[in-house]
């Protein structure tokens, strides 16, 4: 059988939601239709979708076999859309958390990019039912991860943006999967014209990339100060290269440690300009100990999404972006836009924009310590 593109949709499927001209449905009703719709869709004539929803299967028991079906389902599937109405479902004895619950964060832990939340609590009809407890970690869940999502008042309207999620969900994914094909290989081409270059050079190549990336105007003049809009905070971004692997000594020193000459930065940040934030391409890998040693301590928040390495340090509010296997062009481009899309999926730009307002309240303060020890002011 032809391999085709796997939907799945995760909901409760006896709760309640309000039908358009009035009365209700179960969810389960929406669900087939969705199904329905999405599988009579053809691609140039050729069948393209399935679309697994639980109702097809066996009923089966809310154990661990129930539990396990559902996840594999998860992680198996290429488009995941939830109808959310806060509603966690059924939890095994040992879980503290419902189906629904565990469902999205499989699927947030292992693919977030194929998620797409409809939320259907607007037009719930009737009390939600199951544990309070378990419900109430569910909706706190969902908030943290301040996902993107879209609201349905009625059965039509939550069937119509499910195939609206489905068909921007395709779209997304082809675009990802284009540009990770076009990444992947190193050994001819741009990538091989990159790894001909000296370590000069190709720093200045990928940091001369960086900027025009991250730059709204698209500039890679070294002149030209690299702020960016993040969360409505003006951020200055100090951009840097690692031309080979972090563990080659050589190519690790020609970056050091930029953020203990941060108030040298100042003269950049005018007026609302806050920051730095540190983004570091790396031409090739990074790991998390080689960030942690970079930094200087262990204590801080430290992530790996697909981009490379995220790292905040909540006291000093260092930030430093690691990027990897910056090959070429359109492979540090590839990463600057992950970077950007991890930014608003996560909820980590209003972290990031705090952070950057006082990092530079603490350069300037240590900026103006430095003069005063300089002229012989001060106490």
């Amino acid at each position: 059988m032809p391999i085709r593109i796997e939907i799945m949709i995760s909901s409760r499927c006896e709760d309640k939601i309000r039908k358009v001209g009035g009365g209700s449905v179960k969810l389960t009703d929406v669900r087939k239709r969705a199904k329905k719709s999405i599988e009579s869709a053809l691609l140039f004539g050729y069948e393209t979708f399935d679309c697994w929803i639980h109702e097809d299967k066996p009923a089966l028991p809310a154990d661990a076999n129930a539990w396990e079906k559902c996840l594999s389902q998860v992680k198996r599937c290429h488009i995941l859309v939830i109808l959310y109405n806060g509603n966690a479902g059924f939890g095994r004895s040992s879980e503290d958390i419902g189906i629904c619950h565990a469902e999205l964060m499989a699927a947030l832990n292992t693919g977030p990019g194929k998620v797409r939340l409809i939320d259907v609590s607007k037009a719930a009809v009737g009390d939600i039912a199951g544990d309070p407890d378990r419900n109430k970690r569910f909706v706190d869940y969902v908030e943290s991860q301040d996902l993107a999502r879209r609201f349905a008042d009625n059965d039509d309207e939550a069937l119509k943006l499910i195939v609206e999620a489905v068909q921007d969900a395709v779209i997304f994914l082809t675009d990802k999967g284009a540009n990770s094909l076009r990444v992947g290989r190193y050994a001819t081409g741009a990538p091989l014209d990159w790894s001909r270059l000296d370590y000069a050079q190709r720093k200045s190549a990928i940091e001369a990339v960086l900027r025009q990336t991250m730059h709204p105007k698209g500039s890679s003049d070294e002149t030209e100060i690299c702020t960016r809009n993040i969360n409505g905070v003006p951020i200055y971004f100090a951009c840097h290269a690692v031309p080979a692997g972090m563990n080659v000594a050589a190519a690790r020193e020609m970056v050091g440690r930029p953020f203990l000459r941060d108030q040298d930065s100042l003269s950049f940040m005018n007026g609302d300009v806050v920051g730095p934030v540190h983004v570091i391409g790396c031409h090739k890998t990074v790991t998390e100990n080689q960030a942690v040693s970079m930094l200087g301590f262990p204590d801080a928040t430290i992530v790996t999404p697909e981009f490379g390495i995220y790292v905040a340090d909540d006291v000093l509010k260092i930030q430093l972006i690691f990027l990897t296997n910056c090959r070429d062009d359109s492979s540090t481009r590839n990463r600057v836009q992950s970077f950007h899309e991890w930014l608003e999926r996560s909820g980590e730009a209003r972290y990031l924009a705090r952070r950057a307002v006082a990092r530079k309240a603490i350069v300037s303060v240590i900026a103006a310590q430095a003069s005063n020890r300089v002229t012989g002011e001060g106490g």
